[in-house]
């Protein structure tokens, strides 16, 4: 006797039941793609409409870290001074975008609900050649400046002809725009 073989056609329930499986396993993983790439649209627009806020961000913390100290001598008048406010120092850092310049003085103001990066560019005989102002945040609900000394305290102003903070902190309240992280920076000692 010969057995007919015959093909069987269409899928059982159990190979039914896994292909379903594998499906929804993937479309779950390309819903959290597709999430996530969303998030990361959102987010990459806002950082476009605040990137030159979040890069003068970076420059200040450069600046600050080459303060020039008032012990060097330099035809710079009040290398820092500060304020619970603001504050104002000069830098001997590398600048680009004015070569021929000799010092820059920095001035961070807060005005209005706006705190404000002034620029000075100066030459060899201390005279402004070029200045600017550039928004830093805007929307400061409230300001603190404070400067951490050799005592181990911080202080609201800063006025030692003879030496830099250790330390510079600023702090604004939530809310600004762009957000501000507290921001602590190490000038040059």
């Amino acid at each position: 006797m010969h057995r007919k073989f015959t093909s069987r056609s269409g899928l059982s329930l159990l190979e039914l039941l896994v292909s379903l499986a594998l499906l929804a396993l993937i479309g779950a993983g390309l819903s959290g793609a597709f999430g996530l790439g969303a998030q990361l649209w959102r987010r990459t627009d806002v950082l476009g409409q605040y990137s030159q806020e979040i890069a003068l961000r970076s420059q200040l913390r450069r600046y600050l870290s080459q303060t020039l100290p008032p012990t060097r001598l330099t035809p710079f008048d009040n290398p820092f001074s500060g304020r619970s406010d603001g504050f104002s120092f000069v830098t001997l850092a590398e600048t680009p975008f004015a070569p021929n310049a000799a010092a820059m003085r920095m001035n961070v103001t807060l005005e209005g609900d706006t705190l404000l990066l002034e620029t000075e560019l100066l030459n060899d005989d201390a005279a402004v050649v070029e200045s600017w102002t550039d928004m830093l945040v805007g929307n400061v609900g409230e300001l603190t400046v404070d400067y951490y000394s050799d005592d181990g305290n911080w202080h609201k102003h800063w006025s030692d002809d003879t030496s830099l903070p250790h330390l510079i902190r600023i702090r604004i309240s939530e809310g600004s725009k762009p957000g501000w992280p507290e921001f602590t920076v190490r000038p040059r000692l």
